[in-house]
């Protein structure tokens, strides 16, 4: 696809343009990433949103083990927790008040602070608040956190629909949770991007979309409407920013967004996560491990492998 005298070096390191696009080289390489990956999929192979969607219709309370409720039940006690910690982190009332500043239904709880608006702005205030103080869980495998973006995601989603049994939410909250892992799990080049933001988005949708009762279709176009949305990056962490607790909020904003779009019939990308421009090829350089995205799913639950830290810090 490309030859070393196509590789032009730019302030930001090594690229080569072809038909497909523009993208880095990997130092040591003599073609981008992309290119090794992209078709790496055997014809007819489904795109992983496909097994995602089915998982998020049909998954019963019943068929998952009981060490993964337990860890599920911890993580929405940790994410509580780590809520209240950063619930006076800097950043938080400006944005709380933002939010009520615009209104609208009073329809889910910001925490801590008090006050009910629609349930995008609960879940971005209450995500923010969660991953404030890097005090939340880690996910060693891929290291992000996931119940910043899926437990305030799952708690605006109860409060706004009512009547959500326990079981229920801790079943949504689980599915979501089992997606982003799954992506972390498959990635195999990290980069720039802050993958507990850009995860997150999918890992919100399925949260939110099984406490919608989306049907397979439906969530389908929600995750490419999640995916259309899906952003984060690390310059937060080089520059000291706010915007590293303003991103998973964001994701699970964005996660409530496109289910309720998409049951309006509102249509989203379909092979989201393995296409051409799909999230992995975008994202990743096209790197990653298909496998992990479906093996078991529905069966075994990763989140029983989630840690939880004694300091406030990113390891």
């Amino acid at each position: 696809m490309a030859d070393n005298e196509n590789i032009k070096q730019t302030p930001m390191g090594k690229v080569v343009c072809t038909e497909d696009g523009c993208f880095f080289v990997a130092e040591g390489e003599d073609r981008p990433a992309v290119a090794e990956k992209q078709d790496q999929a055997e014809p007819g192979h489904e795109d992983a949103t496909f097994a995602f969607a089915r998982m998020v219709k049909n998954q019963r309370y019943e068929d998952i083990p009981t060490e993964a409720v337990e860890a599920t039940k911890m993580d929405i006690l940790d994410t509580l927790a780590t809520t209240l910690a950063g619930s006076s982190y800097g950043g938080t009332r400006e944005l709380m008040e933002v939010m009520k500043y615009w209104g609208g239904r009073e329809e889910s709880s910001i925490l801590i602070h008090g006050g009910k608006v629609p349930a995008p702005a609960a879940a971005l205030v209450n995500g923010h608040m969660a991953h404030a103080r890097d005090y939340d869980d880690i996910y060693h495998v891929a290291r992000i956190h996931v119940g910043a973006v899926n437990v305030p995601t799952g708690l605006a989603m109860a409060e706004k629909l009512g009547g959500v049994s326990g079981r229920e939410l801790i079943t949504a909250v689980c599915t979501g949770i089992e997606i982003e892992l799954r992506i972390g799990q498959a990635a195999m080049l990290w980069t720039q991007f802050h993958p507990t933001a850009t995860f997150g988005y999918f890992g919100s949708c399925a949260t939110a979309g099984r406490l919608l009762g989306l049907d397979e279709e439906q969530m389908i176009n929600a995750f490419g409407i999640a995916y259309a949305q899906a952003a984060g990056n690390k310059q937060c962490m080089h520059d000291g920013s706010l915007t590293k607790k303003l991103q998973p909020g964001l994701a699970a904003r964005g996660g409530i967004l496109a289910t309720h779009l998409a049951q309006k019939g509102y249509t989203g990308t379909r092979n989201n996560l393995e296409g051409k421009a799909g999230f992995f090829n975008l994202y990743h350089g096209g790197k990653y491990d298909p496998a992990p995205l479906t093996k078991d799913l529905g069966k075994y639950f990763d989140v029983v492998r989630l840690g939880y830290k004694p300091y406030p810090c990113a390891v």
